[in-house]
């Protein structure tokens, strides 16, 4: 039972063992995980960052932190609309779809301002002209969404943020489940 127990990931391997919660482990640890254990164990499951010297460089926005802002905004569009978010997949469809329409122009200028603020807040951001630049950049994101998503009128919107999970076979045969996280899930056609 020992050389059983001792031939599995440990936590020098970026396991430290099952989620609290029972739910599976996402794709994109497992994707850490396959690139260097190490460090998926100290970023993701410690939370550790590398040190940046203030000297050596201007401040940036990285595009982490632009995703982010981007992300949180057009949930925002799509929760403020009524529509399931951070549930199940299935969950969400069997509720049906909501009919989102895209928010008036001073709308999206506030909830780009409103997530960036928040988002930066949350990163350690506090340069409140960085949190600006930030917040044009996440508005003009959205534009881009509106444009390609919503030039055509309003969506049927499922949900934003739904969990979800995909049934795979390992190499011993053994049936895994990967948990992923759907951006935006919507109702094209039946």
């Amino acid at each position: 039972e020992g050389r059983a127990r001792a031939s599995l990931p440990g936590p020098y391997l970026g396991f430290t063992g099952a989620r609290a919660d029972g739910r599976p482990p996402f794709v994109t640890r497992i994707e850490d995980l396959s690139r260097c254990a190490w460090q998926m164990f100290l970023r993701r499951r410690l939370r550790l960052e590398p040190v940046r010297d203030p000297l050596a460089a201007l401040p940036q926005l990285e595009a982490r932190l632009r995703g982010s802002a981007a992300h949180a905004a057009l949930e925002r569009v799509v929760r403020e609309a009524g529509a399931p978010h951070r549930v199940a997949l299935d969950a969400a469809i069997a509720a049906g779809p909501v009919r989102v329409a895209w928010p008036d122009a001073g709308r999206i200028t506030a909830i780009a301002f409103e997530e960036s603020a928040r988002v930066a807040a949350e990163a350690g951001v506090r340069n409140a002209g960085l949190v600006r630049v930030l917040a044009r950049w996440t508005e003009t994101a959205l534009g881009v969404v509106r444009d390609t998503d919503w030039r055509e009128g309003p969506v049927e919107v499922a949900g934003a943020e739904l969990e979800w999970h995909a049934e795979v076979e390992d190499a011993h045969g053994r049936t895994r489940r990967i948990g992923f996280r759907v951006d935006r899930a919507d109702r094209i056609g039946a």
